[in-house]
């Protein structure tokens, strides 16, 4: 991510015509590129929401990355940077869900939009639930409605705050698919934990401070959120809400790379010793 920052801090510093330590032709070629690649990325958006992302099939589909982001002067593959408070989580967004992403940071499925915000989007970022790498989505189960979700990328940072939680099957990927005229972030992961037969799907859509203090100011009462969690499947709300499985689980799962080769040597002696015998 630190390289990812220092690309960021180069835009921004663009903007606001501030000196660095640049060239001027490092600069013009940077900005150059990163402009260009902006540009591409809005195109792209914009042409599988008319197609109505009709190669977003499958798991192939999925990890496939729609730019090769070292044409556009970013080596380490990091497109943005994904952040939740609630989670305490901060990863990098790669390009296209493959194994090897996934094993590192958070994924932008293949297919689905850039994540650079607008109308007519939905990023679907992937994550496992905890592996050797980290604990990604691992306490996904934690977000509830109006949670924030922080976008980072070259550009600015993107607000959008949990609106629906559901559960489907991994073929549903009509579930996943853009929604009209909303401008929308997905986090997407196996469920239940640590099995994969279905996956947790957590619907966020943009945030916006003004409209939301224009409505307070206008109701002394506070309004209700009228954004519901959906679970399909006969999932009930309590497993939805199940804080501590995913950790418990974890802490399980870790013991028995203690107790389980302990048992096994205490086995190999007393067998020895009856051996002996």
């Amino acid at each position: 991510l630190q390289v990812f920052r220092s690309q960021r801090n180069i835009v921004s510093e663009q903007k606001n015509n501030e000196n660095n330590n640049q060239s001027d032709s490092e600069q013009k070629n940077n900005k150059d590129n990163f402009t260009k690649l902006y540009e591409d990325m809005k195109k792209y958006n914009s042409d599988i929401y008319k197609n109505g992302q009709k190669d977003l099939k499958d798991a192939w589909s999925y990890e496939q990355s729609a730019f090769d982001l070292s044409q556009y002067g970013i080596y380490n593959g990091v497109i943005a940077e994904l952040r939740i408070p609630k989670m305490d989580l901060d990863q990098p967004i790669y390009l296209g869900a493959t194994w090897e992403n996934m094993g590192i940071g958070t994924a932008q499925l293949g297919q689905t939009s850039m994540p650079i915000g607008g109308n007519n989007t939905n990023c679907v970022i992937a994550g496992h639930r905890g592996s050797s790498g980290g604990k990604f989505f691992l306490d996904i189960e934690q977000l509830e409605l109006g949670d924030k979700v922080y976008i980072d990328n070259l550009w600015e940072t993107l607000t959008y705050q949990v609106e629906s939680i559901e559960i489907i099957d991994p073929q549903d990927t009509e579930k996943i698919h853009i929604r009209e005229n909303k401008d929308m972030v997905t986090l997407i992961t196996c469920h239940p934990y640590p099995y994969n037969y279905q996956r947790y799907v957590v619907y966020c859509t943009q945030y916006n401070e003004e409209t939301e203090n224009s409505e307070t100011s206008e109701n002394s009462e506070p309004k209700e959120s009228t954004a519901e969690v959906s679970h399909e499947s006969d999932v009930s709300n309590a497993e939805v809400t199940n804080i501590g499985n995913s950790q418990a689980f974890m802490l399980f799962e870790n013991s028995l790379y203690i107790f389980v080769p302990a048992a096994l040597i205490l086995l190999a002696l007393c067998l020895f010793r009856h051996k002996k015998r």
